[in-house]
């Protein structure tokens, strides 16, 4: 009942037109360089965001849907796209949109007991653009302590 056109508009264009054009005007050069590229998604994408709108799910889940397509499309290239999925992570910006109180209720009901420090999506991140990877394409890597289960 919420929905709001031009936020979804701003959301999508942001989060997806926006990636997939910078990935298109840097092709070339991902291409002579057979490139490793992580985008940073959301464990939205993969379920559903509790404080964020559909706006952002339905963003998310469609930035999934351009790593499975470049994956292909792109591998002929040896150019190799993957997801990383973070859950909720103690930022400033987490701070500043949700009071202490919430984030402390959030907290106890997630498997590990605390939320991620951006420096644990940095690791999966790492490990994904790493020259060493040489296999690993169109996959996601869930950075959510325990809160989302592929195993």
């Amino acid at each position: 009942t919420d929905f709001d056109l031009k936020v979804f508009n701003d959301v999508i264009n942001t989060n997806i037109t926006g990636l997939l054009l910078l990935l298109k005007n840097l092709f070339p050069i991902l291409k002579k360089n057979k490139a490793r590229i992580a985008v940073i998604n959301s464990i939205a994408g993969r379920n559903f965001s509790e404080f964020s709108g559909i706006d952002y799910t339905i963003s998310k889940a469609g930035l999934s849907g351009l790593v499975r397509h470049l994956s292909i499309e792109w591998s002929k290239y040896g150019i190799l796209i993957n997801s990383v999925f973070p859950s909720m992570t103690l930022t400033p910006m987490l701070k500043k949109r949700v009071n202490s109180k919430t984030i402390n209720e959030l907290t106890k009901k997630l498997p590990l007991k605390n939320l991620a420090d951006p420096i644990d999506t940095a690791r999966a991140v790492e490990f994904l653009i790493n020259k060493g990877n040489k296999y690993i394409t169109g996959a996601g890597l869930d950075v959510s302590g325990g809160q989302f289960l592929s195993a």
